[in-house]
C-alpha cells in the first residue's frame, strides 16, 4: 500500500514537473504571445523571456504591451516582471493575475494620424480574452510620455486594471509617485527636480465607444507637482547673465474628467535680464459657476524667429481669461491640436494688454515691421495655438507701421509655418508713422480697421479709415508733402499671395478720401509721365485732393489741385518756371471716364536749360500744358498713353539776341537784338510719338547781321511744326513764312550810306526741316519776294569798286528769288539762289564756315553783266565772260 502511495506521489510529481516544463516551454514558444494578441495591429503583448518555478508564479523579462487605435498609440515596457496567475481561469480565456510586480517601467502615449478608410468595427465578444490585474506594483518607473511631453525619473506606481479585449476597460484606483524627475519637451528640459504625486482611476468604459481623448471623460483623481523651471525660450536673453530657477507648482483635482474647484497651476520665472519675467496662474474657481481662470504677466517677451532676431518683442504683457470649460479632454484637445476650445459656440477670448511691442515679420507674402507703444485687445487663445492671431476690439495707442508688399529675400522668406491674422474693430490712435513700400507718412493720426490674412497668404480688409493732421509724406526717402491733412476710407477685396502681389493689392483697393497740405515735390508725377521724357513737371505749393478709388483706378470726380510758386515744366531743352496751378482729375469723356492733367502758368519765364546763366528768352502769362489719357489713372499700371497739348497764347521776347546761341557759331550769322511777341501751339501723342503745331514770332526793331550786312526792321515768322518722333527733335517746317518790313540795311565794313528805310521781303519754305539742337540745324528750299536785291548786292560789292550801272540795278523793284538754305553747326550755305525782276537777273552761291568764307555772284542788268568773287572778305570783280566764270566756279569743289 505504501509502495502504491509512493508511486502515485511520484507520478503526481512527475506530472507536475512535466506540466511545469510544458508551461515554461509554452511561455517561451513563439505562439504564446500570439494567443494573447489575436489582433496584433490593435493590441499586442510580447516578452523576451519567461519562466515559472512554482505553478501560477511567472517571471518575465522585456515585457512590452502595445495598444493602437486610429487616434492614439499606447506603449508600456517593463524590464522585469513577476506575477501570480490564476491558472484555472485560463481555461475560460481569462488571464487573471492576482498580483504582479515590475521594475524598469516606461510608458508612452502618442497621437496617431492614420490615413485611409476607418477600420470596420467587429461585433460580438465571444471567444475574446479578459485581462485582470488585481494588484500591480511597479518599481523604478523610468519614463512617462504623453504626446510631446516626457517625464523621466525613478518612481513607483501601484494599482490594478481590467481589460476585456474589444470590450470594457477599467483602471482601479492607482497611485504614482516620482521624486527628482525631469519634465522635457523633445530635447529641451523644461523642469528639473520635479516631485510628482498622482492618484487616479479610469473607467469602466468601452474604448471602442469612446476612442482617443474621450477616455479622459472617465478619469477621476488628484495630482500634485512641484519643480524648478529652466530658462523659458520666450524671455529676452542677456549676454553673460544669470538667474535663479523658476517655479512650477500644480494641484489638480479631477472628477469624471472635469477639473474641480481648488485645482491650481502656477508657473513663474525670472528671465536672464533684470527686466524679463514670466508668471502664469490657472485655477478652477467655484463661483459664479465652476470655470477655468488664467492670468499671465510677462516682461521681456520674445517669440518667433531666432534669438538674435525675434518676430515679436513685448516689454510688458498681461493676459486674463476665463472659460466655463473644465473638461480635461477639451482642454487637451485645444492645446494638442492647436484648435479653439469647442465646448461652447464662443471661442475662449482673453483680455490682453501690452506695452513696448515690436514686430519684425518678414515673409514672401507680406513683410511687416511695427512698434506699438501700448495695445489692448480680446484675443482668441485657441486660435493663437493654431498660429492664428484673432483679436477683437484692438486698441493701439502710439504706433509705427511699415509694410512691404514685394518679395522678401530668399533667406528671410522660408517661413515653415506662416501665421494668420484677423483683426475685428481695431482702432489705432497717435499713429506716428505708416510706411507702405516706398511711401512713408509721418505725423499724428488715427485709424480704424478690420482685416484678415490667412496662412495661405490671402489678405482682405473689409474696411479701414485713416485720419491725420499735420503729416509729412516721403517717397523713396525724399520729402513729397508737409502739413498734410488726410481723411481716407478704403476697403480691400481678398487678394491671394502671388508673384504680382503689389499690383493685385492695388487692383483690390477701393474707397475715397480727401487730402490737404503743402507739396514739397511734384516728383510723384514722374511714373505717370514715363512716356513723355520731353515733358517733366516739378514744383511745390499748397494742394487739395478729393479722391475716389475703384479697384485701384481713380473714379470720375477724383481731383487733385496744386497751386505752386514756382512750378517748373521742362519741355524738350527748355524750362518754364513761375506761378501756376496744376489740376489732375478724372472727368467724363466721349468713350467713358478719362484722366486730364492741366498745368496753367499765371506768369512764367521760359529759359534754355543748356544755358543756365542766360535770362529767360520768353516771358508771359497763360502758358498751359494739357495731357488727356483715355482711361482713369490706374495705380497698378500708372504708365499709359495720352495726348498732350502745349498752348502759349502770347509771350514777350525781351531780347531776340538770346536766340543767337542757337545759330551756327563763326559762320557770320548772328542775331544782335530786338524785342518781340511769340505764340506757340503744340500737340503730341505718346502712342504714336508724333507731334504737330505752329509757332508765330513778331518782332519790332529786330537786328541781324549776315557777314558784312547789318539789317534792322520789323519781322514776322509763322511756322507750322510737324514731327514723326518728338524725341528725335526733328521738325518739318514746310509752309513756314517769313516777312520783314521797314528794313534798313547797310554794309558794316564799307562807307556807303544806307538806303532809306522801307525795304521788305516775303519768303516761304516749300520744303524744310529743323533739327532742334545746340546749335540747331536747318534744311530748306525757299521762294522769296523782295522789294529789290539791294541787301544781296551789298554782300558782294563796296562803293569804291561798284560799276556805275550797279546803281540802276539796285533800284529794280519786285524781285522774286528761289534758293536752297542749309544751316549746320559752324556752317551757313545758300545754294543756287536765283533772283529776277524786270531786266535784272541775279544768281549766287554762298558758303560760310569757321575756316572758309566764300561766295560767287552773277549779275545781269539788261545787256550788262558782271561777276563778283568773295574769298574771306576779299572781293574780285569778274567782267570777262562772267556767266561762264560763274558756272565754272560752281563746278569747282
Amino acid at each position: 500500500m505504501r509502495r502504491r502511495l509512493k508511486q502515485a506521489a511520484l507520478a503526481v510529481l512527475l506530472l507536475a514537473a512535466l506540466a511545469l516544463v510544458a508551461l515554461n516551454v509554452a511561455l517561451n514558444a513563439p505562439y504564446a504571445s500570439r494567443a494573447f494578441s489575436p489582433h496584433p495591429d490593435r493590441f499586442r503583448i510580447d516578452w523576451r523571456s519567461a519562466w515559472s518555478v512554482v505553478p501560477g508564479h511567472v517571471h518575465l523579462r522585456g515585457l512590452r504591451l502595445e495598444k493602437r487605435t486610429t487616434r492614439v498609440a499606447w506603449t508600456l515596457t517593463v524590464d522585469r516582471l513577476s506575477g501570480r496567475i490564476d491558472l484555472p481561469a485560463l481555461l475560460h480565456r481569462d488571464f487573471h493575475v492576482l498580483e504582479v510586480r515590475g521594475e524598469g517601467v516606461r510608458s508612452e502615449l502618442q497621437r496617431r494620424d492614420v490615413a485611409g478608410p476607418a477600420r470596420p468595427r467587429q461585433r460580438g465578444t465571444a471567444g475574446r480574452w479578459t485581462l485582470r490585474f488585481d494588484r500591480i506594483v511597479l518599481d523604478h518607473v523610468r519614463q512617462l510620455r504623453f504626446s510631446g511631453l516626457r517625464v523621466v525619473g525613478d518612481g513607483r506606481a501601484e494599482g490594478g486594471l481590467r481589460i476585456a479585449l474589444g470590450g470594457v476597460f477599467r483602471l482601479a484606483p492607482s497611485r504614482l509617485r516620482m521624486a527628482g524627475a525631469e519634465l522635457a519637451m523633445g530635447s529641451r528640459i523644461l523642469t528639473r527636480h520635479l516631485d510628482l504625486t498622482a492618484n487616479a482611476s479610469l473607467g469602466p468604459y468601452v474604448p471602442r465607444q469612446h476612442p482617443g481623448l474621450e477616455a479622459w471623460d472617465f478619469v477621476s483623481g488628484a495630482l500634485a507637482a512641484t519643480g524648478e523651471l529652466e530658462d523659458l525660450p520666450w524671455l529676452a536673453a542677456g549676454a553673460g547673465s544669470r538667474r535663479k530657477p523658476g517655479e512650477l507648482a500644480a494641484t489638480l483635482r479631477i472628477a469624471g474628467g472635469r477639473l474641480e474647484p481648488g485645482s491650481r497651476l502656477r508657473v513663474a520665472a525670472d528671465g536672464p535680464r533684470p527686466a524679463s519675467s514670466f508668471a502664469l496662474t490657472a485655477a478652477i474657481v467655484a463661483a459664479p459657476g465652476a470655470h477655468l481662470s488664467i492670468d499671465v504677466a510677462t516682461r521681456g517677451l520674445n517669440a518667433g524667429g531666432s534669438p538674435a532676431r525675434p518676430v515679436l518683442q513685448v516689454a510688458d504683457l498681461e493676459l486674463a481669461t476665463a472659460t466655463p470649460e473644465t473638461r480635461l479632454r477639451q482642454l487637451i484637445l485645444a492645446v494638442r491640436s492647436r484648435r479653439p476650445v469647442v465646448s461652447t459656440s464662443a471661442p475662449v477670448m482673453a483680455d490682453v494688454r501690452a506695452a513696448g511691442v515690436r514686430i519684425d515679420a518678414p515673409s514672401s507674402r507680406l513683410a511687416l515691421r511695427a512698434t506699438l507703444d501700448r495695445a489692448a485687445a480680446r484675443v482668441d487663445l485657441g486660435a493663437l495655438l493654431a498660429r492664428d492671431v484673432v483679436a477683437e476690439g484692438l486698441e493701439v495707442d502710439g504706433a509705427k507701421v511699415a509694410l512691404e508688399l514685394g518679395h522678401a529675400s530668399r533667406a528671410r522668406s522660408a517661413t515653415p509655418e506662416p501665421w494668420g491674422v484677423r483683426l475685428d474693430g481695431a482702432r489705432l490712435t497717435r499713429i506716428h508713422e505708416v510706411a507702405l513700400g516706398d511711401l512713408r507718412l509721418a505725423g499724428e493720426g488715427s485709424a480704424e480697421t478690420s482685416l484678415s490674412l490667412d496662412r495661405a497668404g490671402t489678405l482682405a480688409v473689409p474696411r479701414a479709415t485713416v485720419s491725420m493732421a499735420g503729416g509729412r509724406l516721403e517717397i523713396a526717402g525724399r520729402p513729397a508733402a508737409s502739413a498734410l491733412g488726410v481723411e481716407l476710407a478704403v476697403h480691400l477685396d481678398p487678394v491671394i499671395a502671388g508673384p504680382d502681389r503689389g499690383r493685385q493689392l492695388l487692383r483690390a483697393t477701393s474707397g475715397d478720401g480727401t487730402l490737404r497740405g503743402q507739396v514739397v515735390s511734384l516728383g510723384f508725377l514722374t511714373p505717370y509721365l514715363e512716356k513723355t521724357p520731353w515733358l517733366k513737371i516739378a514744383g511745390q505749393g499748397a494742394f487739395t485732393a478729393d479722391l475716389r478709388l475703384e479697384h485701384g483706378r481713380f473714379a470720375a470726380g477724383s481731383r487733385l489741385a496744386i497751386s505752386s510758386d514756382p512750378v517748373v515744366a521742362t519741355i524738350l531743352a527748355s524750362q518754364a518756371s513761375g506761378r501756376g496751378t496744376l489740376e489732375v482729375g478724372v472727368e467724363p469723356g466721349p468713350a467713358g471716364p478719362r484722366t486730364a492733367m492741366r498745368l496753367r502758368f499765371d506768369r512764367f519765364g521760359l529759359a534754355d536749360l543748356r544755358r543756365a546763366d542766360h535770362p529767360p528768352y520768353l516771358r508771359g502769362r497763360g502758358l498751359s500744358i494739357v495731357a488727356i489719357a483715355a482711361k482713369p489713372v490706374d495705380l497698378g499700371d500708372p504708365v499709359q498713353d495720352f495726348d498732350a497739348t502745349l498752348d502759349l497764347p502770347e509771350a514777350e521776347v525781351p531780347d531776340l539776341a538770346v536766340y543767337d546761341s542757337l545759330l551756327p557759331a563763326e559762320a557770320g550769322l548772328s542775331i544782335l537784338g530786338g524785342r518781340g511777341r511769340a505764340r506757340l501751339h503744340l500737340q503730341a501723342s505718346t502712342a504714336s510719338r508724333r507731334a504737330s503745331g505752329s509757332t508765330t514770332l513778331r518782332a519790332e526793331g529786330a537786328r541781324l547781321r549776315f557777314q558784312n550786312l547789318d539789317l534792322e526792321g520789323r519781322l514776322t515768322l509763322r511756322a507750322p511744326l510737324s514731327t514723326p518722333d518728338i524725341m528725335g527733335h526733328r521738325f518739318d517746317l514746310a509752309g513756314t513764312r517769313l516777312e520783314v518790313a521797314d528794313v534798313t540795311y547797310r554794309d558794316a565794313t564799307g562807307d556807303r550810306e544806307p538806303p532809306p528805310p522801307g525795304w521788305w521781303a516775303r519768303g516761304e519754305l516749300s520744303r524744310g526741316s529743323l533739327l532742334w539742337g545746340d546749335p540747331l540745324s536747318l534744311r530748306g528750299e525757299a521762294r522769296v519776294t523782295m522789294k529789290d536785291s539791294g541787301p544781296l548786292l551789298t554782300l558782294f560789292a563796296q562803293k569804291s569798286r561798284l560799276l556805275r550801272w550797279f546803281e540802276d540795278a539796285l533800284r529794280v523793284e519786285g524781285v522774286t528769288a528761289t534758293a536752297s538754305v542749309r544751316l549746320d553747326p559752324g556752317l551757313v550755305v545758300i545754294d543756287d539762289l536765283r533772283a529776277t525782276g524786270g531786266s535784272l537777273e541775279v544768281r549766287s552761291r554762298m558758303r560760310f564756315a569757321r575756316q572758309q568764307r566764300r561766295g560767287e555772284l552773277y549779275l545781269r542788268y539788261g545787256r550788262l553783266a558782271a561777276g563778283v568773287e568773295l574769298r574771306d572778305g576779299e572781293r574780285t570783280l569778274q567782267l570777262r565772260h562772267p556767266l561762264e566764270w560763274f558756272e565754272s566756279a560752281g563746278r569747282t569743289p
